[in-house]
């Protein structure tokens, strides 16, 4: 990706090269039933198995069970489908050096290795684990294995923070870069790595702190004001999760996102509860009691930042 009129910061830039993205693995198999919910394992209820065999963890499905089906509708022979490995790091790359890009028949060994796990982790006195190899095999009806490092579109499954790196270098991936206009979201911009939730409250970390800087530059426009309230509030539906959050031609009272995520403090860190919060620099300067929220100081700090790492001539600026 060319970056180099990004107009990134020195911090940013050196964190991009700098931090690393680990190995994430999965391998699915289906089978003719769902075998681990009958007679002898009867794991009914989902969860996760872990071994120091080369799958690691077992995921068992928590949808299509009897619980949620009921006894009608339940069907144990219909076909179903087992995460029979999730991996990580070492681990991961070993299992995706097995996956193939193409089709199941090229990855063979991939098969062979599941099958022999999944019938070591689930070998009973019932049935013994060669029994139980010949049973999976029975059952077999296909598979998927999938390697995040291969991925041409992400070369990685998530951020991974070495020793140090996030207490120095998620600062650097957060901060709003370009004179405020171009901000990175993501996992890796989240205090939740590796979840869909981080990428989420990453989005909403990042339009509330550049709505405050555009607060900053004309604290009266009224939209402005509006946005910061929707991100900040929750919705006025009280517990009833199938009321909708707005009527037709209203605006929406707040966001299924509340609260901010943790990494979205409305106050600096020194400023006491006490104090009046702004988003305008000129009355934190000018009037007592009264500080900036951290978004707006986060938006009007990067902003400097900005002028003085790209060399911006003032007489450019208003």
């Amino acid at each position: 990706m060319e970056l180099s009129d990004a107009g990134l910061s020195w911090g940013t830039k050196q964190t991009i090269r700098a931090l690393g993205y680990g190995a994430s693995a999965k391998v699915g198999m289906k089978f003719r039933p769902a075998w681990w919910q009958t007679e002898p394992f009867n794991i009914a209820k989902g969860g996760i198995s872990r071994t120091d065999l080369p799958l690691r963890v077992c995921v068992y499905p928590s949808y299509n069970i009897k619980s949620n089906e009921g006894e009608d509708k339940w069907d144990p022979e219909k076909p179903a489908v087992l995460l029979c490995s999730y991996t990580w790091g070492q681990d991961a790359q070993r299992i995706g050096s097995l996956c193939s890009n193409n089709t199941t028949q090229d990855d063979a060994e991939l098969k062979r290795l599941i099958i022999h796990d999944l019938a070591r982790l689930h070998a009973r006195r019932e049935r013994p684990f060669e029994e139980m190899v010949t049973f999976l095999e029975e059952q077999y009806i296909d598979h998927h294995g999938y390697d995040w490092y291969r991925d041409q579109n992400m070369s990685g499954a998530f951020a991974y923070f070495g020793p140090g790196q996030f207490s120095n270098m998620w600062q650097e991936i957060i901060k709003p870069n370009a004179l405020g206009q171009l901000y990175l979201v993501g996992e890796a911009a989240s205090s939740h790595h590796a979840w869909i939730v981080g990428a989420l409250e990453s989005v909403i970390r990042a339009v509330y702190v550049m709505f405050q800087g555009l607060q900053n530059g004309n604290e009266k426009f009224e939209a402005y004001d509006i946005v910061l309230k929707l991100l900040r509030t929750g919705p006025d539906n009280g517990k009833n999760v199938s009321e909708p959050l707005k009527k037709d031609g209203d605006m929406p009272t707040g966001l299924p996102f509340h609260p901010l995520p943790e990494e979205m403090p409305t106050r600096q860190f020194y400023t006491t509860k006490d104090k009046d919060l702004t988003a305008s620099p000129e009355k934190e300067a000018n009037e007592e009691g009264v500080d900036m929220t951290y978004g707006a100081a986060l938006a009007v700090l990067s902003l400097i930042e900005s002028f003085y790492e790209l060399g911006v001539d003032k007489n450019d600026t208003y």
